[in-house]
């Protein structure tokens, strides 16, 4: 009993410490909020970066096909990934961080077919344009795959936008920020985007997470450390200045 006490009196005045990881981080292209075009990484990559030094850790980053990314860290190859959605499947393979930001998604327009909604279901008449493989939003997902909304596919944000200007379809379901990056980059490089109106209405808010395999050992202390820093820098104001940086709209 006497040494059991001593012990405790010691991890009082010395408190047992966290050792410092690197963690190897795996992250795609998803401009504007990562890309490895962006100065550090972009949004995602600052965030990361700095929650994680908060708690005295260091990260690297390996960029990859987000298949690849989603892969690597199921197995342990990767200690992370982000940004993720939730999603019941995924839960069973991953821990999740506290959400880093909600994705607004809204309704991007080809000219004159933007209207006022209540439901999705009113937009019945309309077709959408979803991109192959890509869950914007489980809102409009579900309602495409039940058949109440039709759909063209298209294999990325790029196509969907040329295609929606051209009117080879009617409305795009996609995150805010996302959307305004890439009618912005089409307009950069000269490409036509004047037929592309812009709904305020937000169909959906899809929270993010960064997510670590649940057969790492390092994990638990990861998503522990990676909400500490998180949790500091929005109390202290470093979160929203953080978005205000990159222009994002939370």
């Amino acid at each position: 009993m006497i040494r059991a006490n001593a012990f405790f009196c010691l991890c009082l005045l010395f408190p047992i410490t966290v050792q410092a990881e690197r963690y190897a981080i795996a992250i795609g292209e998803f401009p504007p909020y990562v890309s490895e075009a962006l100065p550090s990484y972009g949004f995602i990559g600052e965030l990361t970066t700095s929650a994680l030094e908060h708690e005295g850790h260091t990260v690297e980053f390996h960029f990859y096909p987000w298949r690849r990314a989603y892969l690597l860290t199921q197995l342990g190859e990767m200690d992370a990934t982000l940004p993720w959605s939730y999603t019941q499947e995924r839960n069973e393979q991953f821990l999740y961080s506290q959400a880093i930001l909600n994705g607004d998604v809204v309704l991007f327009f080809n000219k004159g077919k933007k209207r006022a909604w209540q439901q999705l279901d009113d937009l019945s008449d309309l077709t959408f344009g979803s991109i192959l493989g890509y869950n914007v939003s489980p809102l409009v997902s579900q309602k495409i795959e039940d058949g109440k909304l039709r759909s063209t596919t298209t294999p990325d944000e790029t196509a969907s936008f040329k295609m929606l200007n051209a009117g080879r379809f009617d409305v795009v379901a996609q995150d805010r920020n996302l959307g305004f990056a890439t009618i912005k980059t089409l307009d950069s490089i000269g490409f036509e985007v004047s037929n592309i109106e812009i709904g305020e209405q937000i169909v959906d808010s899809v929270p993010a997470y960064l997510v670590a395999g649940r057969s790492n050992h390092k994990s638990t202390v990861l998503i522990d450390s990676f909400n500490s820093g998180l949790t500091k820098m929005i109390e202290s104001g470093e979160f929203q200045k953080l978005l205000d940086k990159h222009d994002l709209v939370q």
